[in-house]
């Protein structure tokens, strides 16, 4: 029962998230719409009405798809996490004295960012990141990108209905240490599946990475 309560919770404090952006919008709405009737150029608040439904349209959207994602993940995974993700690595001959071939990724609570998680247990547990190649992309991050993989048209194939990963991006956790998250790229391009791991802390570095959507942590 506790841990019903504690879910439903979770639910509600993603939609109370949501619900509050789309009054903040509802509101910009309305005072546009006063402004048409006596402004000199109604067009342009015209424009700025049009735009806000939009936007509370394109919440309300974000916000059904993080709810029916925060239920597939319950029927599926069971619980509301956090999840645990196991990557098992192996190593070229040159460094196979490597110590330790495994990484576990734990992720955000299922109520913080519900689908950036579903995504990533869905494919994990479909087993589409298995031949896949991490790479040091420099001092601060390794990365795993589909994209500049030597198996890239066969990974392609293999991630054709994940990509992308996501319908928008779920940002929650800064950039510190070991924190993983999708790779957002620019704002044309939705995040996933290739994501990455920051090796360091680069809160400042990725400042402007908005469309990345980080969902876990680096556990072992």
């Amino acid at each position: 029962v506790k841990t019903t309560m504690e879910l439903q919770r979770q639910l509600t404090d993603v939609e109370k998230m949501y619900n509050a952006k789309i009054i903040q919008l509802e509101k910009q709405v309305k005072e546009a719409e006063e402004r048409t009737m006596v402004a000199p150029n109604p067009m342009s608040d015209a424009v700025r009405a049009r735009d806000a439904q939009w936007k509370k349209h394109d919440l309300a959207m974000m916000s059904k798809i993080a709810r029916n994602s925060h239920h597939a993940v319950l029927q599926r995974f069971g619980g509301g996490g956090p999840f645990r993700v196991e990557f098992v690595l192996k190593f070229p001959e040159e460094q196979a004295h490597a110590v330790g071939n495994r990484i576990i990724l734990e992720t955000a609570p299922l109520g913080m960012m519900p689908h950036a998680i579903h995504m990533f247990l869905e494919m994990a547990s479909e087993g589409l990141y298995t031949g896949t190649r991490f790479n040091v992309a420099g001092p601060d991050t390794v990365s795993l990108k589909i994209e500049e993989d030597d198996e890239a048209d066969n990974l392609r194939e293999k991630f054709k209905d994940y990509t992308p990963a996501l319908s928008f991006p779920e940002y929650i956790f800064p950039h510190k240490e070991y924190t993983v998250g999708f790779f957002g790229r620019d704002p044309h391009e939705l995040p996933g599946p290739s994501f990455f791991i920051n090796t360091r802390d680069n809160i400042h570095k990725r400042m402007d990475r908005s469309m990345d959507s980080m969902m876990s942590m680096v556990l072992k």
